[in-house]
Parts: structure tokens; sequence; C-alpha cells
């Protein structure tokens, strides 16, 4: 019962980290992109 009341939170933080992954991965590529 516990896990499923903490299930919800888990899956925003995890949704949270990917997006924050791809802001980081944009941010990289066009610093890259800037290089060149």
């Amino acid at each position: 019962m516990i896990l499923n009341q903490n299930c919800p939170h888990f899956i925003t933080n995890g949704l949270q980290q990917l997006l924050n992954a791809r802001n980081e991965l944009r941010e990289r590529s066009t610093m890259l992109l800037i290089a060149t």
C-alpha cells in the first residue's frame, strides 16, 4: 500500500530526470555546434 502511494512521486521524479538529461544534451550539442 505504501509503495502505491509513492509510485506517482517516483514516476514524476523519473520524468524530471529524463527532461533534465534532455536539456543537458541539448545544451552540450549547441555548445559543440558553436565551438565548430
